[in-house]
């Protein structure tokens, strides 16, 4: 696994004082236990660190669950649309706000008597001209079809549509860089598979050092 390419030369890790009261101001404004846990075992690591010449190296390994996070928090503060070009299109600067959470879909109609089968895709939005499925991926490149990206288009292209109207529906896999922001198709459906409409999805490169700062800012600002 590639290492995380982020850079915290600006992180001055020996005033550990005021780490520990941002990450206590930070820890006010989270509600899941496993944020509070986080923040907890982060501020005893700064309270009992040893101190001299030794480097301090934070390593989480469990990358996928935070990306996904800080990506949701980014959408739906700064995410203003996909244009004509399907390029993601940000505004720091919008008051707008989205409502991107995690989808949760029970697929059989058996539901009501047993468990059964559901699908989850990370980032799901509608409002009511436009629906996102967005489905975050931790790595930073992809090299085989995301089959169940596929699935979640093709078994929600009618939900949350009473009114049967033509929604515009944007399929995309968000992914992290240490560059700047770029854009590839993932898959183009061949037409002979589908007469129907056309089908594509995106593969979004957002710049990891931008999604960590704004996650930051987003909590220290909360």
């Amino acid at each position: 696994m590639q290492r995380v390419q982020l850079d915290y030369r600006d992180v001055d890790f020996t005033n550990s004082e005021k780490i520990i009261s941002l990450l206590s101001q930070i820890k006010s404004s989270l509600f899941k236990d496993i944020h509070r846990r986080l923040i907890d075992d982060l501020i005893t690591f700064f309270r009992h660190e040893n101190r001299g010449n030794k480097q301090i190296q934070v390593k989480i390994y469990q990358f996928n669950l935070i990306w996904e996070d800080m990506a949701n928090v980014y959408l739906n503060n700064y995410f203003l649309k996909v244009d004509e070009n399907e390029e993601l299109v940000f505004d720091s600067l919008s008051n707008k706000k989205n409502n991107f959470t995690k989808g949760k879909f029970e697929l059989d109609s058996r539901r009501e008597k047993l468990p059964t089968y559901r699908i989850e895709p990370d980032y799901y939005f509608n409002d009511g001209k436009y629906r996102y499925i967005f489905d975050a991926k931790y790595y930073n490149q992809i090299d085989k079809l995301d089959y169940k990206q596929i699935s979640y288009y093709f078994l929600l292209q009618h939900i949350d549509n009473e009114k049967n109207d033509e929604l515009i529906i944007s399929n995309a896999l968000i992914l992290p860089t240490s560059g700047p922001q770029l854009k590839k198709v993932h898959f183009d459906l061949d037409r002979v598979f589908n007469r129907i409409e056309e089908f594509r999805i995106i593969e979004y490169y957002l710049n990891m050092k931008e999604i960590v700062l704004n996650y930051l800012r987003y909590f220290s600002n909360n």
